[in-house]
């Protein structure tokens, strides 16, 4: 081989190498960018985490919480916060929380040899209050004589008391269980409770004792109100509902999205007598004003569209009393009765009427929740350790509750996320 030959031979070498180490310099320069603008990005967005976190506990502390934050200094950054009401009526609101990390400058003589940007992100919670309708089971008190959970009780929701919860054997709660005062075993060691959602000793909620009237502001607001009368028996067709104020008195039908367009009804110092079918979503409040403000069910309260066998259901009901709901003591609920609703009773009980002298009339087929301040009875348990005389329970949560309520349900005074945006 000439020298020529051998010449072009070491400079292919050499070029070949030399274009090798460009690329392989190339990749190195471009991995260390990439691996450097990963890192500030996670730093970045650790940064708005922490933001919207510390905002968040504000808001939980005092859900009148607005002011926000202001460029505060954080792991090299810093991040700001605004508080927004997105919906004044149903009272959502949402937290949005943006960070800043900068990023650098590489000069020699003041020429920028190397840039990298500003990172930022954000951040957006929403949330909404949370209701009382979202518990299968809540009390204030669980009575003056003691009444226990005990084998063979199942509650298939969230459930909380102000007062000790008291279990006999084996219950089963399959929702999450909060309790006040704590657990009272009434056979010791020998009982053994299944909290299998949950159980946190020390939980406060106390009732919302502003719930009848936050009801009816909003009867009086695009709502309808009956005034003036002892007693309004109402029997829903529907998405109608027939009405009269004496029993043997002809009724007067109107359409409900016409008569009430927010979906909130109220008798104000009366009783109400319910029952029929809810088509459309509606609740109806009673207060106490000299007299009156508790519900009567004379009959079967059930959705047109029953969310047991049509999940897609839409149909949603809620009835808030100052003081009681009962179960009338008449032939149409002595062979079981069904109740679809969340049952409010502020100051009062769920119970039924003449419990310990009726007779066994069947079972309570419950659908949705009980929340009252003092737990009421429904039956009388017998020698036999049967239902004697009232009710038996058969109580189903109803799970679209977790998410949703009846118009204008009483709230916990804390709120729910509906949505975390990152």
């Amino acid at each position: 081989m000439g020298g020529k030959a051998i010449l072009i031979v070491v400079l292919s070498i050499s070029l070949t190498f030399f274009f090798i180490g460009v690329n392989y310099n190339r990749m190195t320069l471009s991995a260390s960018d990439n691996m450097t603008n990963y890192a500030n990005k996670q730093i970045s967005h650790c940064i708005a985490v922490t933001g919207v976190n510390i905002a968040c506990n504000a808001f939980y502390i005092d859900p009148n919480w607005t002011a926000g934050y202001s460029n505060v200094s954080c792991m090299g950054g810093s991040y700001s916060v605004t508080v927004q009401t997105l919906d004044a009526v149903k009272l959502i609101k949402s937290i949005t929380c943006i960070s800043t990390f900068k990023g650098f400058k590489d000069t020699v003589h003041g020429a920028v040899l190397y840039y990298l940007p500003d990172y930022h992100d954000t951040i957006i919670v929403t949330f909404q209050p949370s209701r009382f309708s979202r518990y299968a089971y809540y009390s204030s008190s669980e009575g003056g004589s003691p009444i226990y959970w005990a084998t063979g009780d199942t509650v298939k929701g969230p459930l909380q008391t102000q007062d000790y919860l008291r279990v006999s054997g084996n219950p089963v709660f399959l929702g999450f269980v909060g309790t006040k005062m704590g657990v009272l075993n009434k056979n010791g060691s020998a009982d053994h409770p299944q909290f299998l959602g949950g159980l946190l000793t020390g939980s406060n909620i106390p009732i919302n004792t502003s719930g009848v009237s936050s009801v009816e502001a909003f009867a009086l607001t695009n709502g309808y109100e009956f005034t003036g009368h002892d007693t309004v028996y109402l029997n829903f067709q529907g998405d109608s509902v027939k009405y009269r104020y004496a029993w043997n008195t002809k009724d007067t039908t109107k359409k409900l999205s016409t008569m009430t367009p927010n979906g909130v009804l109220f008798v104000k110092g009366g009783t109400a007598r319910i029952r029929g079918k809810i088509k459309g979503q509606y609740t109806l409040g009673c207060s106490y004003v000299s007299k009156g403000g508790s519900v009567y069910l004379d009959s079967s309260i059930a959705y047109n569209t029953n969310p047991i066998s049509n999940p897609n259901s839409t149909d949603i009901f809620g009835v808030v009393t100052q003081n009681n709901f009962t179960i009338t003591d008449n032939k149409a609920n002595n062979n079981s009765v069904t109740i679809q609703a969340s049952i409010y009773c502020q100051s009062g009980s769920f119970g039924a009427e003449n419990y310990s002298t009726r007779g066994f009339d069947g079972y309570i087929n419950l659908l949705g929740g009980v929340v009252q301040a003092i737990r009421g009875a429904v039956g009388v348990i017998g020698n036999d350790g049967t239902i004697s005389n009232g009710f038996s329970k058969s109580y189903s949560y109803d799970r679209r509750f977790m998410f949703s309520a009846p118009p204008n349900f009483p709230n916990t005074g804390s709120y729910n996320v509906i949505s975390w945006y990152e």
